[in-house]
């Protein structure tokens, strides 16, 4: 069966099927690198995204953060300004985006961290990065004590 819009058949897009609640986040997109929609992403240690596909050397363990909704190199509504970068929508692979406190000597880079056994201060649990794959990933770099976007996949 065809869809019909105006009397001619509905174009095909690239996201097929998706959940409308999903979980989606900005991310500034690496320098002069275009991400297509429906692309899967990965995060760099720098807070960038960078198309899966187009990973070299030693980005190939940067952790898979989801697919980009849109074409990076012509949104016209960001969700907010970057400067020098493009910024991409991405669906994230995770049910949940909280915020923690990077320990000492703070997060150096984005990627995969893991909870300390440190108490709770301030309501929020102590972060630090981790040499194998988590279910965390912190999203940007963050001085020690300083508040981290941590993706709970």
């Amino acid at each position: 069966m065809d869809l019909l819009k105006s009397g001619t058949k509905t174009p095909r897009t690239k996201l097929y099927k998706s959940e409308s609640h999903k979980l989606c986040h900005a991310f500034p997109v690496e320098s002069n690198e275009v991400i297509n929609e429906a692309e899967p992403v990965a995060l760099l240690a720098n807070g960038t995204i960078k198309a899966l596909s187009k990973l070299t050397g030693g980005e190939a363990t940067s952790p898979y953060v989801g697919i980009a909704t849109s074409f990076s190199n012509n949104n016209p509504y960001p969700s907010y300004p970057v400067s020098g970068n493009a910024e991409q929508t991405v669906m994230v692979s995770g049910f949940a985006i909280t915020y923690g406190v990077a320990k000492t000597p703070g997060l150096t880079n984005a990627g995969y961290v893991k909870p300390t056994s440190a108490p709770i201060t301030n309501g929020y649990t102590e972060y630090e990065p981790s040499a194998t794959p988590t279910n965390f990933i912190a999203l940007h770099p963050a001085s020690t004590g300083g508040l981290v976007q941590i993706l709970v996949k």
